[in-house]
């Protein structure tokens, strides 16, 4: 009874961090959207005169910067670490090989994918967020499993007394066995991520959560979120307001409607009594717009805990899934600026220097007259 008092409590608790972190964002993605659009040529929303020059410096430094940061996918080697290894040296190397296969452009494409993240980190904001994970798409199949048939007298295995063998019995079992699995590493826009907003550091595996701001078609989110119709509160949302503006994403009557949730990844030992162990994530989702509370929360597909033992399995994911990749760290700020950020005022001044030039030159131009009936010129 005590959990389920403390559940509205605890709902509130997320809403309100969640705000903050939006407001402490907020600050920054003004100076985010002006980078973007200095990048792509359009700096300015209203032309302050008839004739602006764009000096787009912005697209030629990031794009140089960013292939010389990283301009191929290289292979990784692997090491048999001794005494652990020793004598699965060939594991090893076969270990390597797919892992460079993964990596590589059938699957996660890293090239296109650290590309992507540089981009977020050079030219809007300074940090590139991705988020990592495993999905397996398993089926019900229907087997037998050879199970020993225990002794009546000591409860031990019985054993055939003319063969020694243990003796056994079929038993019809159903397994799920996997026919899907995907590695993933997806990178998403910085104006989704969120961060705590007493967070004052680059090193975000530290952080005690972080959160990404999506949304899906509605009725995409009733089948994940099992909601009906009448949860909602008639509020529509017909376009993301978590992306960057590129001009090609007006409200356009007509469209379907979204659902805004959030997605929350965080340190289950800081929030939830039942957990100890540090390293133990989970996963939260708050759904906007909704009448009734619905308090998602599941632990990490990405992780299992050892019953035995209380540790994460050797397979579990170490950290958030949520990774903040960033090339400066700022003194006390989780919000580093990026390239374009910093020298955001001399691109500004150079393309206000061109553009009164351009307008000087306009304005020189000579100017002639002539009297029509002497047939003088004048200049």
């Amino acid at each position: 009874m005590a959990e389920s008092r403390d559940m509205p409590d605890r709902e509130q608790a997320w809403h309100r961090r969640i705000e903050a972190s939006r407001q402490v964002k907020k600050q920054f993605e003004e100076i985010w959207q002006r980078n973007i659009d200095a990048y792509k040529g359009t700096p300015l929303k209203v032309t302050p005169s008839e004739d602006w020059v764009n000096v787009t410096l912005d697209a030629a430094l990031v794009d140089t910067k960013r292939a010389q940061l990283f301009n191929e996918n290289p292979d990784i080697s692997l090491t048999a670490a001794m005494p652990l290894m020793e004598g699965l040296e060939g594991a090893v190397e076969a270990h390597e090989i797919v892992l460079n296969e993964l990596l590589g452009p059938d699957h996660l494409d890293m090239q296109r994918v650290i590309d992507q993240v540089l981009f977020s980190v050079e030219c809007p904001a300074g940090l590139g967020p991705v988020k990592v994970g495993y999905i397996v798409t398993t089926v019900a199949v229907e087997t037998t499993v050879q199970q020993p048939i225990p002794d009546p007298l000591t409860g031990q295995p019985a054993v055939d007394p003319l063969t020694g063998a243990p003796m056994t019995v079929p038993v019809p079992q159903t397994v799920e066995v996997p026919i899907h699995e995907q590695w993933f590493i997806e990178p998403f826009s910085p104006k989704q991520l969120l961060i705590p907003h007493d967070f004052k550091s680059t090193q975000f595996d530290k952080a005690p959560w972080l959160g990404l701001e999506l949304t899906l078609p509605k009725r995409q989110a009733m089948k994940e979120f099992d909601l009906e119709e009448d949860d909602f509160t008639g509020a529509k949302v017909t376009k993301s307001e978590h992306v960057f503006d590129h001009g090609d994403d007006a409200q356009v009557e007509g469209a379907d409607d979204l659902v805004a949730f959030t997605e929350v990844w965080y340190r289950a030992a800081q929030f939830d009594d039942d957990v100890i162990h540090p390293e133990v994530f989970r996963r939260k989702v708050l759904i906007e717009g909704v009448k009734r509370a619905i308090p998602l929360k599941e632990v990490s597909p990405y992780q299992t805990i050892d019953p035995a033992t209380g540790r994460l399995t050797p397979d579990s994911l170490i950290g958030n899934p949520i990774h903040v990749f960033s090339l400066r760290d700022v003194t006390d700020t989780a919000y580093p600026p990026s390239d374009c950020s910093l020298t955001r005022a001399q691109i500004d001044e150079l393309c206000k220097f061109r553009t009164q030039m351009v307008q000087q030159r306009d304005r020189s131009i000579p100017l002639r007259w002539a009297d029509v009936a002497s047939d003088v010129i004048t200049p």
